[in-house]
């Protein structure tokens, strides 16, 4: 047994008494009081560090997750005029239509890329009647069918006759060079601009080729668009038209109706989006 001191009357007192002899003060109620009180105190604490933690690692998750989808999202939709790793520029044009800088099979605006025949998917070595492997009966080029599309991906898409002829009436047109290459600098009303070289066009074996990959290229350029020529035929396989654009220095024109625009050449390809 030990002698405590009473916390109220200062007596001295057995520290096994439930109170105190003199002032009658409850000493192991107090006591256990006093412990409950701070057991109590520090389970309060760790209860609130815990809700703290389970908080900041749920807000943690949330904020994770959306920067990862939206990350994801922009990747495959839109981040500063880029969808699916191509730049597009705005031109400020009536309809809203967007121009890529680079044509299909090229990295920068100054290369040709590559040569398709209307309605085909893949470059080839030579471009005739005789190869040509498109058959579909359709007045609208269907999207697996359209280069653009299928090399580029969704939100990507060849040009129609209307945006062609949009792009040649509604911006100011500069045949130039840049670093050696020819062609024309298109510049809308907005002062942004595109650069469409004079790549020529693919090889169809008849006579031989400027380049070792493409005739005229320099000095004319072809550009498919998806619409098809409304005075020709649509069922036939070869020799059958499309509208085009068509320029070299000092002209350019939209081919329509009676244009000699063959579907099976191979022309360039400058895709858009909206």
């Amino acid at each position: 047994m030990a002698l405590i001191t009473c916390p109220e009357c200062g007596a001295q007192i057995s520290d096994k008494a439930e109170r105190c002899p003199k002032c009658g003060l409850p000493l192991k109620l107090k006591s256990d009081n006093n412990i409950n009180q701070v057991v109590g105190r520090k389970k309060g604490k760790w209860k609130l560090t815990i809700i703290i933690l389970l908080v900041i690692t749920i807000a943690a998750t949330i904020i994770f997750s959306l920067v990862m989808l939206s990350g994801t999202k922009q990747a495959i939709t839109d981040n500063d005029n880029i969808i699916n790793g191509h730049e597009y520029v705005d031109l400020g044009l009536p309809s809203g239509t967007m121009w890529a800088t680079c044509n299909v099979g090229a990295t920068a605006p100054i290369e040709y890329g590559d040569y398709f025949a209307w309605g085909e998917t893949a470059p080839k070595n030579v471009y005739n009647s005789d190869n040509y492997n498109f058959s579909e009966s359709s007045n609208v080029l269907p999207s697996n069918y359209d280069v653009a599309t299928t090399c580029w991906g969704e939100g990507w898409r060849m040009p129609t006759f209307e945006e062609v002829d949009e792009l040649t009436n509604s911006c100011n047109w500069e045949w130039t060079d840049i670093d050696g290459v020819n062609g024309y600098k298109v510049t809308g009303t907005n002062g942004n601009s595109i650069f469409l070289p004079a790549a020529g066009r693919g090889d169809n074996g008849n006579y031989n080729p400027y380049t070792k990959n493409s005739d005229k290229s320099g000095e004319y350029g072809y550009y498919w668009s998806s619409t098809l020529c409304s005075d020709y035929n649509i069922y036939a396989k070869t020799y059958d038209e499309a509208c085009a654009l068509e320029f070299y220095s000092g002209f350019y024109i939209i081919h329509n109706k009676m244009s000699q625009c063959e579907r099976y050449n191979g022309y360039t390809i400058r895709p858009v989006c909206k």
